[in-house]
């Protein structure tokens, strides 16, 4: 079997890649599962550890053969095995979305305290954008752990695949002041219009990747973001399936938005900066 291996760049069918993959996908499958506890009862104030797992409708704790990650829920046909009743197909997506993005950023950054790092990053990422979904929030504790995970980021060592142009440290602290902009927008809506341009959330979460990622490739995820936002949102009102006044959740916008930024801003940023060099 032909994997990539990041460290020589090309695909090879070494035994250890083969293993590694698989242990990434295993536990990366696990966590996932996880992270749907989390996004359901973090912002209901609930427990993440007790009680065990259940089922969202009945409440029926599950077997430990019904919460086998992507598995069970293709087993059950995505139907709870006491009620019956439909149970979101948002649950596999979470459980697969994260080994995915684990693999990503081993295939981009290969074994490192970096890689490690940014695929706690990432996790964070899959449940502020489905409990913004879900919720219209992005919770404060999160955005404090990514804080956290910012300011250590600062001090390990990136790889150089990571990035094409120097980020200093200073990059990163003016990344930080980058929210003030945007504190700055939403004081001027709540003044002149009454109208939440932008929650505290979305501005937290811009300050802390601001810290992680420098202020370059913080406002080309920014940019990155307001696109997509623009390009899904304006279809669904134009179709009448939104509101006007209905608020957009904009955290899974920068969440994609900052993803593109990291796996492929610096490249852009590279290549914009050879054009007025």
């Amino acid at each position: 079997m032909l994997l990539y291996d990041p460290a020589m760049g090309v695909l090879v069918n070494n035994p250890d890649v083969i293993i590694t993959y698989i242990l990434i996908w295993v536990v990366g499958l696990a966590v996932g599962s996880f992270l749907n506890v989390v996004i359901y009862r973090l912002p209901r104030g609930e427990s993440i550890n007790r009680p065990r797992s259940h089922c969202p409708h009945c409440k029926t704790p599950l077997h430990w053969y019904d919460n086998i990650p992507v598995i069970s829920y293709v087993f059950l046909m995505g139907k709870c095995r006491q009620c019956h009743e439909r149970i979101a197909v948002r649950y596999p997506i979470v459980e697969l979305t994260n080994p995915i993005l684990w693999m990503i950023n081993y295939m981009l950054f290969g074994w490192s305290w970096y890689t490690l790092l940014i695929s706690v990053v990432t996790t964070i990422f899959i449940i502020i954008a489905w409990i913004d979904i879900d919720e219209m929030l992005i919770p404060d504790c999160l955005n404090l752990i990514l804080l956290v995970l910012s300011i250590i980021a600062i001090f390990v060592t990136v790889p150089e695949r990571a990035h094409d142009f120097a980020v200093s440290k200073w990059d990163h602290l003016f990344g930080l002041s980058i929210a003030v902009v945007f504190l700055t927008i939403r004081m001027i809506g709540l003044r002149f219009s009454k109208t939440e341009i932008i929650g505290c959330g979305d501005i937290k979460l811009i300050a802390v990747i601001g810290l992680l990622l420098g202020w370059q490739l913080t406002l080309l995820g920014i940019m990155f973001a307001s696109f997509l936002a623009v390009l899904v949102e304006l279809p669904l009102r134009f179709l009448k399936r939104k509101a006007k006044e209905d608020s957009l959740p904009f955290g899974p916008y920068l969440i994609f938005g900052f993803l593109l930024s990291l796996y492929y801003g610096s490249q852009i940023v590279h290549w914009y900066l050879s054009l007025i060099a």
